[in-house]
């Protein structure tokens, strides 16, 4: 008779290993819980900061084409009525002279194609809306007779004069406070809606407050979002609003005063023998016939029979910063078209048609860039041309990151309680989020958390032998690795802080 032996199943087997314990699977669920929930309350969090900043630097790319359209035209443009990207101008009769035109609507979209802009919508895919005070979309230079900037004068003296000192004109473009009390008017304004429509009311898509509508009345830029109840008071839109007098000291009008730092002049050309004095009188960095001011006057000529770029240099900038350079030519025929034919990997850069102007975000990690600009002429084919040419600049983008603390003052700190936390932040610009290490000089029991897109606490986590210590906590953003900084902390830890945090 055969024997037969049993061999033990895979079940007892099983039940023959070491496993978690219930206590240990407990513990695991409540750290995997803490995890998500902090996930689930922070990231959403950072999404939307990043987001806003984008859209604010989407209406601050808006007003700087805005303002070289001023300064190229001697106007502001009407706005977008038909979503077709360019302005909506009704001529009052006059051809080729804005003096008696008028526009379709005086708040609309952004005349984005008019403006030379790439796209008309902010970082939420929704137009931006733009809205004009009348008055200043008829001029027809921007300075001498019938000027912009003469005409700017006239609307200072109109409201803010003390000889003057009239009321607002609620007929025209104006801001006022939620309630609707202190109106301003205001020369343009721009407007973000935001992610949605907060005030849930159907009104003039994702706009809220006094931002909906097409009439002339909008909110302060410092109106704060609201997200609680009662719904028809939430609000998260963005607005930019540009005053007259803001206006008049960006676009090359004279500030008034006796010619010292009180603003720019509209020109090289327009001081007394201000092409031949030595002098960079309108203060652009140019003197005499290097000024483009100064083309075709005097001994400056035209500057040759072929257009040359003068510009030599451009200024640096800090990462994700706005940034601002203007280029100038000479020789020749007037008016010249700019062309930013390599953006040194920038992609929010711009380079306005008719001013030369360059504006923007420096959107890359700290380093040396080549940019690449070209200059044309108005020199007709039949005389060989247009005339063009073309020069490489190196743009230098700088690191300004540094941490601060923000729980207290000064780099000591006693430590005399193991709940103790300690708050900081990091200033600057940066790319990416903050991220943040530390180096404790040799204590155990501490760690950094990170409790924003800049921000981070040290607390404790375990014991910690009493006594002083040099911490060393460092910030480095995501994206751009060398973009770092640090602050050195004294750390004394007394018997009461050094034992570890009470946990559950």
């Amino acid at each position: 008779m055969k024997t037969i032996v049993l061999s033990k199943s895979p079940f007892s087997k099983l039940m023959g290993r070491s496993g978690f314990t219930l206590i240990e699977m407990a513990v695991v669920m409540v750290i995997v819980g803490i995890i998500i929930s902090i996930m689930a309350t922070v990231l959403p969090s950072l999404i939307h900061s990043g987001k806003i900043k984008k859209a604010q630097a989407d209406l601050e790319r808006a007003d700087l084409a805005l303002q070289g359209y001023i300064s190229a035209t001697g106007r502001c443009p009407c706005p977008d009525t038909n979503a077709d990207g360019e302005e909506n101008r009704n001529d009052g009769g006059t051809q080729g002279n804005p003096a008696d035109d008028t526009c379709a609507a005086y708040v609309g979209d952004l005349p984005y194609l008019t403006l030379g802009l790439s796209s008309p919508n902010d970082v939420w895919g929704n137009p931006i809306k733009y809205a004009v005070y009348s008055d200043l979309v008829t001029f027809t230079t921007p300075t001498g007779t019938n000027s912009f900037c003469s005409g700017l004068d006239s609307i200072i003296r109109y409201y803010d004069s003390q000889a003057d000192n009239n009321p607002p004109d609620t007929s025209k473009l104006y801001t006022t406070n939620q309630s609707g009390g202190d109106p301003k008017n205001k020369a343009y304004i721009l407007v973000s809606g935001g992610n949605k429509d907060l005030d849930g009311d159907g009104s003039d898509g994702v706009f809220d407050g006094n931002n909906e509508g097409r009439d002339l009345k909008f909110d302060l830029p410092d109106r704060s979002a609201f997200f609680g109840d009662p719904s028809s008071k939430r609000y998260d839109d963005l607005v930019r609003a540009a005053s007259f007098s803001y206006i008049k000291g960006l676009v090359g009008c004279s500030t008034g005063g006796n010619g010292g730092s009180g603003g720019t002049t509209a020109g090289e050309n327009t001081f007394p023998n201000g092409c031949a004095n030595g002098t960079d009188d309108d203060g652009d960095g140019y003197t005499d016939c290097d000024d483009q001011d100064c083309y075709g006057v005097g001994a400056c000529g035209t500057g040759g029979e072929d257009v040359t770029i003068t510009t030599s240099s451009i200024p640096a900038g800090s990462i994700n910063s706005s940034y601002s350079a203007a280029f100038q030519a000479t020789g020749g025929i007037t008016p010249y078209e700019w062309t930013l034919t390599n953006n040194g990997g920038f992609s929010g850069l711009f380079l306005h048609t008719y001013t030369g102007q360059l504006s923007g975000t420096l959107d890359q990690c700290e380093g040396t860039y080549t940019i690449e600009v070209q200059v044309e002429d108005s020199t007709l084919p039949s005389d060989g041309g247009p005339k063009t040419d073309t020069k490489q600049f190196s743009l230098q983008v700088n690191t300004n990151l540094n941490v601060s603390r923000t729980s207290g003052s000064g780099t000591s700190i006693t430590w005399n309680d193991p709940s103790q936390s300690e708050s900081f932040q990091a200033n600057g610009d940066h790319l990416g989020n903050i991220s943040w290490s530390l180096n404790t000089g040799g204590a155990t029991g501490f760690s950094v958390f990170s409790t924003g897109m800049d921000t981070c606490d040290i607390r404790k986590d375990g014991a910690t032998t009493a006594g002083l210590y040099t911490f060393v906590l460092t910030a480095t953003d995501a994206l751009c690795p060398g973009n770092t900084a640090d602050i050195t902390l004294s750390v004394d830890v007394t018997s009461a802080g050094a034992v570890a945090p009470y946990t559950v």
